[in-house]
């Protein structure tokens, strides 16, 4: 694919940013959408424009742009905002919950829905930033992954719904990246709850992972790669982590790939079999 129109949720920092600098490199015309433009330069070729992927007047004055200075045409969609709501489930509130599917399962199927028109005409690609997570369970992550799950479910319902349309539609999986998405991830408390010792371990886990975490620019060099090849993969993990669980979801058997889960989770959180 020729350099064109990029559209960037959450492009303010970490994958996001990393990819915005990856497709300007290449001559692309980058729209880094974000909460708070303010944080990104505008340049030549990145145009920094306020877009909360939940708010329908933004995604309205998305479609509009586009019409109006663009041709009604868009490239590629990146799909990357979210974030991440940590805790027991016991301990997650109804607000926690519908929180979490708003920002990372609904907000993005609403903002592809919107730019569909524009993908069309351009016959673009759509890429969402999934997780591994979206593939497997993880303690004091439940509603994180179930976003994902969520994510992978409707963009492969999409990658069928879309067939002879000429629009390509692709997941990328990354494993633990460093970027400010651990800093921003919501804690719920648990210092009053049998989960106490849980929330420890898990701030521990987390600070090892991001240790031994990826650069985002690996992840941006994938995304690139997908958008300009055009028989990329539908799905793609990035990252040793990720590339590991995956490997064993396609190896193991389903019982032995979840023994081998609680095994590990035991193992980081200090949990007893019964």
């Amino acid at each position: 694919m020729k350099p064109g129109t990029v559209l960037i949720s959450g492009a303010s920092g970490g994958i996001g940013a990393a990819t915005a600098r990856a497709f300007v490199d290449l001559g692309w015309q980058v729209l880094a959408g974000t909460r708070f433009p303010e944080k990104i330069p505008a340049s030549g070729t990145i145009r920094p424009i306020r877009l909360d992927p939940a708010s329908a007047q933004d995604r309205q004055a998305l479609v509009e742009l586009l019409a109006r200075e663009f041709a009604g045409r868009l490239d590629v969609l990146v799909n990357n905002a979210g974030y991440a709501q940590s805790g027991a489930l016991e301990l997650l509130s109804e607000a926690d919950w519908h929180h979490q599917m708003a920002v990372n399962l609904i907000a993005p199927a609403l903002l592809t829905a919107a730019l569909l028109p524009a993908l069309r005409a351009a016959q673009g690609c759509i890429i969402n930033v999934s997780s591994i997570l979206g593939r497997t369970g993880f303690a004091w992550q439940g509603a994180y992954c179930a976003s994902k799950f969520g994510l992978e479910g409707w963009s492969e319902s999409l990658l069928l719904e879309t067939q002879g349309q000429g629009v390509r539609v692709h997941l990328v999986e990354p494993g633990s990246t460093r970027s400010n998405f651990g800093r921003q991830m919501r804690m719920v408390d648990a210092s009053a709850s049998p989960y106490r010792g849980l929330a420890e371990k898990f701030a521990a886990t987390r600070a090892r992972l991001a240790q031994r975490a990826q650069a985002p620019e690996r992840v941006a060099a994938l995304i690139v790669r997908t958008a300009t090849r055009p028989a990329a993969p539908f799905r793609q993990t990035i990252g040793r982590d990720a590339s590991l669980t995956a490997l064993l979801l396609r190896l193991l058997p389903a019982p032995a790939y979840l023994a081998l889960s609680k095994a590990l989770a035991r193992r980081l959180f200090g949990l007893r079999a019964r």
